[in-house]
């Protein structure tokens, strides 16, 4: 696995120290057993992984075969926000509000800050990652619960000095239900305007598509109610396919632009060094020359970033929501392997890509024009003050 993390992509400790990344590697390596389970060796090396900070890196457990069917996982999605954990959704039964918002005090007699410094495995945080790792920890909390703490099975909730007993649920139950179809696209009526709001909830490239379908109606509609305001949501996005987003920036933008160049190792491990000279958009009917506003989060990720950093280096718009954990340097071109005597799974980049406005002499996220974060109170209520603040008149013009 270290191997793999050490030689399978040119810079793979740009989130973090070598040094740091070594010394804990050692420590590991002198604690591993010959007669350690699977989920003991887990348990031991996770730390290493997310020590680099960079979540194209994860190592997932070896599946015990009942822990798929089993009443075994927390039956809570959950929000996070510093050490607290706040009940969102019974996932077993969406109609029980018992709990929901209500702010965890322990789970099975272990305190909340205990678990989340446990899942956080000791791994230090800048102020800009933090949504990112929250946001991680949410989206993984049942299985992470169940894999590195041990709490499974009976779940004995604390919450305001009251004791909530709940049996878990089994590991399909841990998946939100997604809506149908990769776009969204609507008009919102404000004020005296119509704005066209377009949701884009994934790059799969198996979409494609669906993409070629609704983009030309959606810009068609934009110019027959002559609609001067977009909104492109690409919040909550793991990402997938550029190729899809140049489907959208041939709607949006005349400009030249690139996604960047891409870095990896050749057969003889020699870095090559792919430049991607700008590219001028597609030319299609019904482009829209409007104002495009682009709202991102701790979400958007992957080549959902990408896009994000082209859109914003090239002046397609203005952006607006939170930052991620990526920067202008990432990595992509995913792989999995499973680790021959434990059975774990470890997902691993091949490539990295400089993104535009990447500098050697500057490591920091790419920021959005307008930084605007929900608040703990609006994710409960599930308002979206980000969207209502630019629907909102003279917020952003």
């Amino acid at each position: 696995m270290t191997e793999l993390i050490e030689t399978s992509s040119p810079f793979p400790f740009y989130m973090t120290s070598r040094a740091s990344y070594d010394d804990l590697k050692t420590s590991i390596k002198n604690r591993l057993k010959d007669s350690m389970s699977s989920l003991e060796f887990y348990q031991i090396v996770y730390p290493l992984v997310k020590s680099l900070k960079n979540p194209h890196y994860n190592l997932a457990a070896a599946m015990e075969p009942a822990d798929a069917s089993t009443l075994v996982y927390f039956p809570f999605s959950v929000f996070i926000t510093g050490d607290s954990i706040v009940i969102d959704e019974h996932l077993a039964a969406p109609a029980d509000q018992t709990l929901r918002g209500k702010y965890v005090s322990a789970i099975n007699g272990r305190k909340t800050g205990e678990i989340l410094s446990q899942l956080r495995q000791g791994v230090e945080y800048s102020a800009t990652e933090i949504p990112y790792i929250n946001y991680a920890l949410e989206s993984s909390f049942g299985k992470l619960l169940h894999s590195l703490s041990g709490i499974r099975g009976k779940f004995n909730i604390e919450v305001d000095g009251r004791s909530y007993a709940y049996d878990g649920v089994p590991l399909g139950l841990l998946k939100r239900k997604e809506a149908q179809g990769s776009i969204h696209d609507s008009i919102i009526q404000a004020d005296q305007e119509q704005i066209g709001y377009l949701r884009i909830r994934d790059l799969n490239p198996g979409n494609a598509e669906e993409w070629d379908e609704k983009l030309p109606v959606f810009f068609r509609k934009l110019r027959q109610l002559k609609v001067r305001k977009l909104i492109i949501d690409m919040r909550d996005n793991y990402g997938g396919s550029t190729a899809l987003t140049r489907k959208l920036i041939a709607y949006i933008s005349s400009k030249k632009y690139s996604f960047g160049d891409e870095v990896s190792y050749s057969k003889d491990a020699e870095i090559i060094h792919d430049s991607a000279p700008p590219v001028a958009p597609k030319s299609v009917s019904d482009k829209f020359d409007g104002a495009c506003i682009l709202l991102v989060n701790a979400g958007t990720f992957s080549s959902a970033h990408m896009f994000f950093a082209a859109f914003k280096h090239y002046g397609m718009g203005i952006t607006v929501g939170e930052p991620g954990i990526e920067r202008y340097l990432i990595s992509g071109e995913l792989k999995e392997k499973e680790l021959e005597r434990t059975k774990c799974m470890f997902y691993y980049p091949t490539s990295n890509f400089m993104l535009p406005g990447f500098s050697e002499t500057v490591n920091a996220p790419v920021m959005p024009d307008l930084v605007i974060s929900g608040s703990m109170q609006d994710r409960i209520a599930r308002k979206d003050n980000v969207l209502d603040s630019i629907v909102s008149p003279g917020h952003v013009k």
